[in-house]
């Protein structure tokens, strides 16, 4: 990256810009979808007409794998069974991966580490299929007026990957 540079839009809040000056250094830090990354740089340069900065490229950049699969956004009415029973909660898919989801629920559907089954209505050539995905809840927190639920699948059927792949990737 010798003798390269980043060009970023400088922030404004309430009409005003946010100050930065050259010479300042900053810790950089984003997300791919599934690595984390981060890195320090320097202000190289302001324009302060058109809320631009350039800053230095780093030497190193620090990245850290989170998840195996991108996950897409979406809003999916689904239902949850917790495992042992028949009861079923209504839910909302908010983000679906062919690895897992993140579920929006009034009330708790579990705690970490139990196994649950959600059923999934996908379309595939214009056709419902309802998959069933074993799956166990990875995290829970609270998330507006209820609860965000995020759950890994297990031991889904190639035929379930598949259709899962090929769903995720058409949103």
């Amino acid at each position: 990256f010798s003798g390269k540079s980043i060009l970023i839009s400088l922030l404004v809040e309430d009409s005003r810009k946010i100050e930065i000056h050259a010479g300042d250094t900053y810790l950089i830090r984003g997300f791919t979808g599934k690595y984390d990354f981060s890195f320090t740089s320097s202000v190289l340069q302001i324009d302060g007409a058109q809320f631009n900065a350039r800053l230095s490229c780093p030497d190193t950049v620090s990245v850290k794998f989170v998840r195996s699969h991108l996950r897409a956004p979406l809003s999916l009415e689904a239902s949850i069974m917790p495992s042992g029973t028949d009861d079923t909660t209504p839910i909302v898919v908010k983000d679906l991966s062919a690895g897992g989801a993140g579920i929006d629920s009034s009330k708790p559907i579990g705690g970490i580490g139990d196994k649950i089954t959600l059923t999934l209505p996908v379309e595939f050539e214009r056709k419902k299929v309802n998959l069933s995905l074993a799956s166990t809840i990875r995290h829970v927190t609270e998330s507006g007026s209820g609860l965000r639920t995020g759950v890994e699948f297990e031991n889904a059927s190639q035929h379930d990957k598949l259709m899962l792949h090929y769903y995720v990737h058409a949103l």
